[in-house]
């Protein structure tokens, strides 16, 4: 029987420059990607979990970073954009899945990121499940 695969989404199937994008938008205000997404814990893991919503995530970010409510909510709002897909994994995804591979992906993301990429990209279809840390709590 053919393996089970398993891919990540940021940074595996989708690009993902979280100081780029802290750059772009918020120039010279000198913010980290890890002062502003954190890790796997604060802030930004309980929007992962589905533990807080956009707006109240902003007000706790500003609280802790340098930057305001309306920064925190305009990078919260880029995020999803910014997650564009890796032209060769996509490739490399299709040509698996032609072999009939099973494929699933595995991410911490909140669920309207998740929503929002599974319908604008037609190449997760390829996968026959996908487990999103906003979906299950954790």
């Amino acid at each position: 029987a053919p393996m089970d695969l398993v891919f990540d989404f940021a940074g595996v199937l989708f690009h993902w420059q979280p100081q780029a994008l802290l750059d772009r938008l918020l120039p010279g205000r000198d913010v980290t990607a890890a002062d502003f997404f954190q890790g796997y814990d604060g802030d930004w893991a309980d929007f992962d979990r589905g533990f807080v919503d956009p707006e109240p995530l902003s007000m706790r970010i500003a609280m802790r970073a340098d930057v305001t409510p309306d920064e925190a909510q305009r990078v919260i709002a880029a995020v999803p954009e910014e997650l564009t897909p890796d032209a060769e994994m996509v490739a490399l995804i299709e040509e698996l899945h032609a072999r009939g591979a099973p494929l699933y992906y595995i991410s911490n993301m909140p669920m309207p990121y998740a929503d929002l990429l599974e319908a604008r990209w037609g190449f997760l279809a390829r996968f026959r499940h996908g487990l999103i840390s906003g979906r299950i709590g954790m």
